[in-house]
């Protein structure tokens, strides 16, 4: 239709080609008049994709582009309210809708399935990138600001990056990526903290910040990716109309390479709780800097290399840190493939300063052993084979394909390369499979890239009890000198400015302003629910179901076992149980061969637990144990054969692998605190208020993590009880009464499967227990949770059905108003969070309000407490009222994957969960009224009285408001 040189509203058409690998036609366009690249992925796919790319390398850590990209989505001149990006959430079907921040690059992406409001998203965030209003409020707001409540108050810093950044900056993990950064690179942008430190961001003048925009943001510099079933013409004008007044520039030069330097150690420190023992709480890694990602054999290579070396527990790096006990547990291991000087890294956490030069040893002498001996021929099948079924499966869960597709062609374009580098894939992927056929294809590269080469920097980061108090009194310090040094009618005018910002946070859009957001009408979504299949095709002892979706050749197989009859004592075993069963090895063969055997015929297997609740009964806890994955169908009966073993032949007794994978749960879920509050505090409030709340607090909150800190300590002194244990749970869970396979795929794939079931079924046993009845002790309420964190994770919650409320669809349209209305306005906009959300479970009752990375505490929970006021006065005009209707509804309507359709077709059916019940949620959500969520006022009101309080956050915060808890205490204690 389009030939090469064709010029369509201002974009020459350079280079047309249909890419095999991803079924998409490319179209590569060059904008005449400003030199914007474009391409065009056109395939049948209605998730469609628009997305706009600029170069933006810092030049210090002041986070600028962070700071930029968060304000260009607050007013433009076709759009001026304050916010069109919170606007668009309450009333889009989009299903993808951000912006993010790289070390060298921000990226716009939008996505939708709805044409209309696909164009909708795209043309505000056309506007919102090159006719930003970026006023001061903004930069303020968005960026930092000096906040002064009364000429006696202290003086502190505030704003929603700020903030985000102490939040980043609390998580150890955080802090010694950024510090290897900026030793690894310290004469290039990578050296630089792109996200910002907190400590530099209040550095940025208004005037700079301007200037970066004005430097970075301009067509000259930047790619546009479009992909989904899209026309090109109108996209292209409708590009056109912002680049058409634009004049060509200058871009902004490609990021320098490194120069490369000899080996360098350094050490630098973390803060850690006061009280707290210092002793096992080092990070360190080795890092080295190996290639381009424009050389694209060598980046896949790598990629596969670094997978090989420690991608899984049974590779032989990752294998030698854990078996040498230098440390608790294998961190920063990977390839870090998407900035111009890549890197292979790998160290340990939970280890000792002076064990640092001992690991760096022995990885050295662990490559080299590998580069002279030989890889293991097993290992780099199952790591070739891994690599290449995810690239052939292309599943990116929640993620649009276009999205990731379009962040694959921005990499190489960044650095002057041909865009498709690293999508025509199966090429490259030919070539690195006949040159390890010819042998020690990546033996080379370990002594080549890794062992030869002197540009590599050794990291320990070790803890510090007295670094955020000296933190603290230095910023205390440097905030009050400033404070001392203006004069009163300076300080009058601080507190007005104060004022001013929050009054302008608090004054509402006028209505001209919002009028401009376009809308989309009710009658776009669907009245229909969407219908999964699900077939129940054996309904005995064992239970079999398939839902049928297309797969294309992959069989997805999940066995889930009932653990209802297991003693209490035993349920918080559960999460590490299921870890030991595909990591402890088998009888037969240990985890190392089986790890590999599952690499080369699988597209990977997994084990897990959940716990659910049935509609209609609140009291019963169902709790699965499942084994699954993926597999071609041409693998399924392997599949069925490695499942078979890990389920009938699980090596219970390899004492010294239990103790390690013990340690490193631990040691990950401790991890998992500082950056996860949220999560944590949200599993304390609904262990407050319901069975299932608890059951999942003790198999997944602190609860488990106190178990887990226990049971390394009776791996210790009581090996045999815990091994007996283990066995105990097998004996309960491994059995074909109450056991459900589940297929996704088709009829090919069933098929499959069902051939392959008495293999899977032969090692069970037919023993049936009968279900437990538990009983769990009550927690305390109201708890103050300490973590060495420079801000808080605010939640308050209560069980609505406990308060006599009767579900209806309309609750729905409630989260929406108080999340993205509401809550987004106090919390995030005035506030400084970084987020803030309510979150309803439908089968239990229980309901939360949560804060993520907040400044505050008090004035959050206040805002809690003004809900139902702020339902009740509500006053909304129908189409306004709509718009958040249409918003619920995207929520709803989220596009998911052929195998996410499968699993919850099946969660659906062991949750009761019956087709109907979902159409009567819908339309109860499309026909709301005002009014309908007006009636909940008195419900969140209750809420505010009764409500019980879980605050993860800073000792000295939670230790300030200790009058807002029963109990004040920390984490993490020795």
């Amino acid at each position: 239709m389009y030939e090469l040189n064709d010029l369509i509203h201002g974009f020459r058409l350079q280079r047309k080609e249909w890419i095999d690998e991803i079924a998409n036609e490319a179209f590569t366009f060059s904008h005449e008049r400003t030199g914007a690249n474009l391409i065009l992925l056109k395939c049948d796919d209605d998730n469609k994709v628009f997305m706009a790319s600029f170069r933006t390398p810092p030049g210090n850590h002041t986070g600028v582009a962070h700071i930029l990209e968060h304000s260009v989505l607050n007013g433009s001149e076709r759009y001026p309210v304050k916010e069109p990006f919170s606007e668009l959430l309450k009333g889009s079907l989009n299903t993808f809708l951000n912006a993010m921040t790289y070390p060298d690059r921000t990226v716009y992406p939008v996505a939708s399935r709805n044409l209309q409001d696909f164009t909708n998203l795209t043309n505000v965030y056309l506007d919102a990138i090159f006719r930003p209003k970026l006023t001061a409020a903004t930069f303020k707001q968005e960026g930092w600001h000096y906040e002064l409540e009364n000429v006696d108050a202290p003086l502190i810093y505030s704003g929603v990056v700020y903030n985000e950044m102490l939040g980043a900056y609390s998580d150890p993990e955080q802090l010694f990526s950024d510090k290897l950064d900026r030793l690894l690179f310290p004469d290039t942008v990578y050296g630089q903290a792109s996200g910002g430190d907190p400590e530099f961001i209040p550095d940025l003048t208004f005037e700079e910040f301007r200037a970066f925009y004005d430097t970075c943001y301009h067509p000259s510099n930047c790619l546009f990716v479009l992909y989904g079933d899209l026309e090109i013409e109108p996209q292209l004008e409708q590009i056109q109309d912002y680049l058409q007044d634009a004049d060509r520039c200058e871009p902004t030069p490609p990021v320098m390479p490194q120069r490369r330097f000899e080996p360098q150690q350094h050490t630098t420190s973390y803060p850690i709780t006061s009280g707290v023992s210092t002793a096992g709480k080092t990070y360190a890694a080795h890092a080295i800097l190996v290639g381009k990602p424009t050389a694209a054999e060598e980046h896949m290579a790598m990629g596969i290399l670094a997978h090989i070396l420690s991608g899984t527990p049974a590779s032989p790096l990752f294998k030698a840190l854990v078996d040498s006990r230098l440390g608790e547990d294998v961190f920063c291991a990977g390839y870090e493939g998407d900035i111009l000087d890549t890197y292979y890294s790998i160290g340990l956490k939970g280890t000792d300063a002076e064990r640092v030069p001992e690991m760096v040893d022995l990885i050295e002498t662990t490559l080299q052993k590998l580069a002279d001996d030989g890889l293991d021929p097993k290992m780099i099948e199952a790591a070739v084979n891994s690599i290449e079924f995810d690239l052939r499966e292309a599943n990116f869960g929640g993620y649009p394909k276009g999205l990731v597709y379009g962040l694959t062609l921005v990499t190489p374009w960044l650095y002057d390369a041909d865009p498709f580098t690293h999508l025509y894939y199966r090429k490259t992927l030919d070539a690195i499979k006949r040159k390890i056929a010819t042998g020690r294809y990546f033996e080379d590269m370990i002594a080549d890239l890794l062992l030869r080469n002197p540009h590599s920097v050794t990291l320990a980061m070790t803890p510090d009890p007295k670094l955020e108090p000296q933190r603290l009194e230095a910023l205390g310090a440097k905030l009050a000198a400033h404070k001392s040094s203006l004069s009163p009618a300076e300080l009058e005018l601080l507190v007005e400015e104060t004022r001013a910002l929050l009054a302008a946070q608090m004054q509402p859009d006028p209505p001209e302003a919002l009028a401009t957001i376009p809308k989309l009408p009710l009658s776009c979504v669907d009245r229909q629910e969407e219908e999964l299949s699900f077939e129940l095709i054996d309904d005995g002892a064992t239970k079999l179901s398939f839902a049928e979706q297309p797969t294309n050749g992959i069989a997805y197989l999940q066995l889930a076992f009932d653990v209802g009859g297991l003693p209490q004592r035993l349920l918080p075993y559960l999460p590490i149980f299921a870890r030991i069963l595909l990591q402890a090895g088998t009888t037969k063969r240990d985890y190392v061969e089986l790890t590999q055997d599952i690499g080369i015929h699988t597209g990977g297997i997994a084990c897990s637990y959940s716990a659910g609740l049935r509609r209609g009964d609140r009291e019963t806890v169902f709790s699965r144990v499942s084994v699954g994955g993926k597999a071609l169908t041409s693998n399924v009966p392997e599949f069925g054969r490695l499942v078979a073993e890990i389920n009938g032949d699980c090596d219970l007794c390899n004492l010294e692998r239990i103790k390690e994978l013990v340690t490193i749960s631990r040691s990950k879920m401790q991890a998992q605190v500082i950056p996860g509050g949220h999560r944590f505090a949200a599993l304390r409030l609904a262990a407050y208020h319901s069975q299932v709340g608890h059951y999942r607090e003790v198999t997944s909150g602190l609860t488990q993590y106190y178990f887990l800190e226990q049971l390394e300590k009776d791996l210790a002194s009581s090996p045999d009880e815990v091994l007996a244990d283990l066995q105990t749970i097998r004996r309960h869970i491994f059995s074909r009464q109450g056991m459900h396979i589940h297929v996704i795929g088709g009829g090919d794939e069933l098929a499959a499967v069902q051939a392959a079931m008495p293999t899977m079924l032969d090692v069970l046993s037919d023993t049936h227990y009968e279900p437990e009845i538990y009983t769990f002790e009550p927690l305390p309420e109201n708890e103050g949770l300490i973590i060495p964190s420079k801000i808080q994770y605010v939640g308050k919650g209560a069980n609505l059905y406990d308060a006599g409320y009767q579900y209806h669809g309309s609750f729905e349209v409630l989260e929406t108003l108080l999340g993205r209305e509401y809550l987004w306005n106090t919390v995030r906009v005035q506030g400084n969070a970084y987020g803030a959300f309510v979150s309803f479970a439908v089968l239990s009752g229980n309901f939360c309000c949560l804060s993520y990375r907040d400044p505050k505490m008090s004035e959050t929970l206040e805002a809690y407490d003004r809900m139902g006021d702020y339902i009740a006065g509500l006053d909304l005009s129908q189409a306004d009222f709509e718009r958040f209707v249409i918003g619920t509804m995207g929520g709803l309507d989220s596009p998911r994957t052929p195998d996410a359709k499968g699993a919850i077709a099946l969660h659906n059916y062991l949750s009761n969960v019956t087709a109907s019940e979902l159409q009567q949620r819908r339309e109860q959500v499309l026909d709301c009224t005002l009014q309908q969520v007006k009636d909940h006022a008195d419900l969140l009101r209750q809420f505010a009285t009764n409500g019980a309080v879980c605050v993860v956050g800073s000792e000295e915060v939670l230790r300030q408001a200790s009058d807002c808890f029963d109990v004040v205490r920390p984490v993490f204690s020795d």
